[in-house]
């Protein structure tokens, strides 16, 4: 067989066409294109395929560092949420001890400030009660008694009577 028949055998079933002359141009082409430019192409598709290793490589590289990146931020952010958690809840226990402390201080304030109170209210009762006690006993000591009571109304009766005879007499 010659080389055009094998060409077309070749061609035929790779490319179907009418003429088989155009099949036999074409492969010419083919064959002029690998020797002129075959080198280039060659070094061209493996530039071609070793850029596209290395894209692949740097991106599954920066993938990676990006998730390593994340992991780092997340675990940071984790921590600095639970300090924070941690500084929230020891400022709210010091706040309720204070709060607690303010309160027993007025707590202790008041129950002083009503002791006083109790006190100056039972000196003021007691200093009242003497008081009260020794005007009673100082009426007690005034008052009149009955025998008492009958000569100052027998004495007023006779002045009285002493003083109505005169004018009845002059009358």
């Amino acid at each position: 067989m010659s080389k055009k028949q094998q060409n077309g055998s070749s061609n035929e079933n790779n490319v179907v066409s009418i003429n088989p002359r155009a099949a036999e141009v074409g492969d010419g082409l083919d064959t002029i294109k690998d020797i002129l430019f075959g080198e280039q192409v060659k070094a061209s598709n493996e530039q071609l395929a070793d850029f596209k290793r290395e894209s692949e490589t740097a991106l599954q590289s920066l993938s990676e560092r990006m998730d390593e990146r994340l992991a780092q931020l997340d675990a940071s952010l984790t921590k600095n949420f639970e300090t924070l958690n941690q500084q929230l809840i020891a400022q709210h226990t010091a706040q309720a001890a204070a709060q607690m402390a303010g309160e027993k201080r007025l707590d202790a304030e008041l129950k002083a400030c009503q002791t006083t109170l109790e006190a100056n209210l039972s000196a003021t009762r007691d200093e009242f009660n003497h008081e009260l006690n020794q005007l009673a006993d100082e009426l007690r000591d005034q008052k009149l008694d009955r025998h008492k009571l009958a000569d100052i109304f027998s004495q007023a009766a006779t002045e009285l009577a002493g003083t109505a005879q005169p004018l009845k007499k002059a009358g």
